[in-house]
């Protein structure tokens, strides 16, 4: 692949290049990791299913009432369609100064000089993910987990982080 051909899925980027700045790599997510998806599936037909069943019962006893139905019909079957067919690609590109996320028309960005500790999980897609300053809150009696920034769902995640690590020691 060459990594230097500009192609439109790319481009979100360039806008913001300091003069100094060139690309390193680019890449975009497979979508859900496979343990998203195994979660997700069986809880998307188990509610598109009920969702279905309830909104037959309801036009047969209440008419109209039924209609109400449909919204949750929709949501079910994008739970179960939508996101692994319809679902929102992101898009990554590492240069030797900034990490950029192009997501549903919104453009992340992170410095590699400001880069927290980053941690590594491999999927069994064979594709990984990235989260950098995961951190730890609570907030109304409750845990949280938020992540600072990741590289979600890309392939050949060494080579990914290896770009990363050799570029951050510059700084």
């Amino acid at each position: 692949m060459d990594y230097n051909t500009q192609t439109n899925e790319y481009d979100f980027a360039r806008a913001y290049f300091f003069p100094d700045e060139y690309e390193l790599w680019r890449g975009k997510s497979k979508g859900m990791n496979p343990n998203q998806k195994l979660i997700m599936i069986p809880f998307g037909v188990f509610f598109l299913g009920f969702a279905i069943f309830w909104t037959v019962g309801a036009s047969a006893v209440a008419g109209p009432m039924g209609l109400f139905g449909l919204i949750f019909i929709a949501v079910g079957a994008y739970i179960v369609f939508g996101k692994n067919i319809v679902g929102k690609k992101t898009y990554y590109l590492i240069t030797n100064r900034k990490i950029y996320r192009s997501r549903a028309g919104r453009v992340d960005m992170v410095e590699l000089a400001n880069l927290p500790p980053m941690r590594i999980e491999g999927h069994s897609n064979g594709a990984g993910s990235i989260y950098f300053g995961e951190h730890h809150y609570r907030s109304h009696g409750k845990n949280h987990y938020g992540v600072v920034f990741s590289v979600e769902n890309v392939d050949n995640i060494a080579e990914v982080q290896r770009i990363i690590a050799e570029n951050t020691k510059n700084y």
